[in-house]
């Protein structure tokens, strides 16, 4: 972690719910107006979220001036304004098998993630709405262990006491084959062991030639602490938890757009020269 007052940041990472995505910031003008101030002084937007490609990209429509996009926990980078595929992680079928087996052993909804489509073999009222939500085509099989898909993550979804234990399991035992974190309370999610939006940043800062320590990042969640932790200075939302918090160099109590503000005023954001 470096101090606000030493540095200047190249490179903005952003989460979107409960981050960008606020009851607090419905302003989505202003929002991208201060976004793309940034990028006028040679900041790079990148918006790092754990949502599916789709779901970002339909909550995005109005946000042009952004640079990346990191979704599905930092399995995919896509460059926004041409929607090309940067990179990418997937699981492995023995990981994938080796994690469905484990989830079945408990009271957990499970999706499993190919593509833009989400694919279940236990089609629940909750699994309808969240594939309505999130505006992702749900395709119901026979048996998820079947499948042998390209497949960027595998959602767990239950009890909050059951999805903490079940979060702190897998790390415990497969740490070395997979990545697994909570992204909401009763939301676990594995994916590829290179996945992670820290891991997604430092991809992008190695090709931009920028270092953790030019990157501001803003979070709130249980998946953004390895982001918060990563990049130079880590900024935590109001009503973030607590592990995000403890994470980050410092909590605010404004929207990300008007921190931006504060950051333009002093000099903080973008290249020396322009």
């Amino acid at each position: 972690m470096t101090t606000l007052m030493n540095n200047k940041f190249k490179l903005i990472a952003i989460d979107i719910d409960g981050t960008l995505k606020t009851d607090s910031n419905s302003d989505n003008s202003n929002t991208k107006l201060i976004l793309n101030q940034c990028r006028q002084l040679g900041a790079k937007v990148v918006v790092a979220t754990g949502r599916s490609y789709m779901s970002a990209l339909t909550y995005l429509d109005d946000f042009i001036d952004i640079d990346f996009l990191i979704s599905f926990q930092g399995a995919l980078i896509t460059e926004r304004l041409s929607d090309t595929t940067l990179w990418s992680r997937h699981i492995s079928y023995e990981n994938i098998k080796n994690s469905i087996v484990e989830l079945r052993n408990y009271d957990v909804q499970i999706i499993l993630y190919s593509g833009n489509d989400i694919y279940v073999d236990n089609v629940t009222p909750w699994i309808i709405s969240y594939a309505e939500r999130n505006k992702v085509k749900m395709i119901s099989v026979e048996d998820l262990l079947a499948l042998d898909l390209p497949t960027y993550r595998i959602l767990a979804v239950g009890d909050e006491l059951i999805i903490k234990n079940l979060e702190e399991i897998m790390k415990n035992k497969y740490s070395s084959n997979i990545y697994a974190t909570r992204s909401l309370p009763d939301f676990c999610e594995i994916l590829n062991k290179e996945s992670g939006k820290d891991k997604a940043l430092e991809w992008i800062c190695e090709k931009m030639g920028f270092s953790n320590n030019q990157v501001v990042a803003f979070g709130n969640g249980f998946n953004d602490v390895e982001m918060l932790t990563w990049s130079g200075f880590g900024v935590a939302m109001p009503d973030s938890e607590k592990e995000a918090i403890n994470a980050a160099d410092v909590l605010i109590e404004t929207s990300v757009p008007e921190y931006l503000e504060i950051l333009i005023k002093s000099n903080k954001i973008g290249d020396d020269i322009v």
